[in-house]
């Protein structure tokens, strides 16, 4: 693949010539590559599953596009040559990670928090924690907040109970395309 800049005989070309090149544009830049021709080899499972999870990528990109809303935030944050369908399109493909629960300041008393390192390529939308016994039990759930200006996300303890041992906290972060990550911890 190579990339023309101020070639003004390619200037503007997009299409294919004698199946030997491709032209496309990105942004200002004319993109020139080796013509794709189609494959005869049938697909693999692994392939056909990467396949249907583009395809469900590109379809909420392009309802997301449709959002006025949703379309300029994706739009502020897109780079030099990229549009907002490309962010939205990698904002689909890439879900939310979950990197640590600190619970140093949890003590199972009501207003006790608890933090999380919640991180997306975009944006991390909700975070939802739950607290549960040993046996499986749900003590309490609910939405962490926002820290202004970090990653960092915040759950303050609603309910008043005794943390035994092998109690476990789960936080479930999600993004906007609606995909999420969970990550738990045992107490």
């Amino acid at each position: 693949m190579a990339i023309s800049k101020d070639n003004y005989v390619i200037m503007g070309l997009s299409g294919t010539v004698g199946q030997l090149l491709t032209f496309r544009q990105r942004g200002r830049k004319t993109i020139v590559q080796k013509f794709r021709r189609a494959t005869n080899i049938p697909p693999t499972k692994k392939l056909q599953s990467v396949r249907m999870n583009f395809a469900s990528c590109i379809a909420y990109a392009k309802a997301a596009i449709n959002d006025p809303a949703i379309k300029a935030l994706y739009q502020a944050s897109a780079k030099d040559g990229q549009t907002a369908f490309n962010v939205a399109t990698s904002d689909a493909l890439n879900p939310p990670e979950v990197r640590n629960i600190f619970t140093g300041k949890y003590h199972g008393s009501v207003g006790d928090e608890i933090k999380i390192d919640a991180t997306d390529d975009f944006k991390v939308e909700t975070v939802v924690i739950s607290i549960h016994l040993s046996t499986g039990e749900l003590l309490e759930q609910g939405n962490a907040s926002m820290l202004p200006d970090t990653e960092d996300w915040v759950y303050t303890a609603t309910k008043e109970h005794p943390i035994p041992a092998g109690s476990r906290i789960i936080v479930i972060a999600m993004d906007l395309p609606g995909n999420s990550t969970s990550l738990s911890i045992i107490l």
